[in-house]
């Protein structure tokens, strides 16, 4: 699936856009994805490669211009599919960190998106 948030320069695009370029956005949109489907059946290990995937999407995503958090992401992608969370709380508390940091990493790259959400609550 390609998206339509960044270009080479800057720009939108509507063709191929290939899952090792930069992009915060679609990291942000697998990353949300994975998080969706945690509580999900995980007992499943098709669930957890699922789940797994959608994070190890985000970090093709991340990985070159945002190394260290790409990291965090591809090690809570091993646990997940090594199965090394019989206390749930872990991985759920590692999701809730990552997400912020992910949230944070958009409104850097995406400034405006605080603008229009403080407009709303208005």
């Amino acid at each position: 699936m390609s998206c339509a948030c960044h270009g080479k320069n800057g720009e939108q695009v509507n063709g191929t856009v290939f899952p090792e370029d930069q992009c915060v956005v679609c990291a942000a949109k697998h990353l949300a994805m994975a998080r969706a489907a945690w509580g999900e059946f995980t007992y499943e290990l098709v669930n957890r490669f699922w789940c797994a995937g959608h994070i190890r999407l985000a970090v093709e995503h991340l990985k070159i211009d945002n190394k260290e958090f790409a990291l965090k992401l591809r090690d809570l992608a091993v646990a997940i599919e090594n199965v090394q969370d019989i206390d749930k709380s872990d991985i759920r508390d590692r999701f809730g960190k990552l997400t912020n940091e992910m949230l944070a990493l958009l409104i850097k790259n995406r400034p405006i998106i605080t603008i229009n959400l403080s407009k709303l609550a208005d």
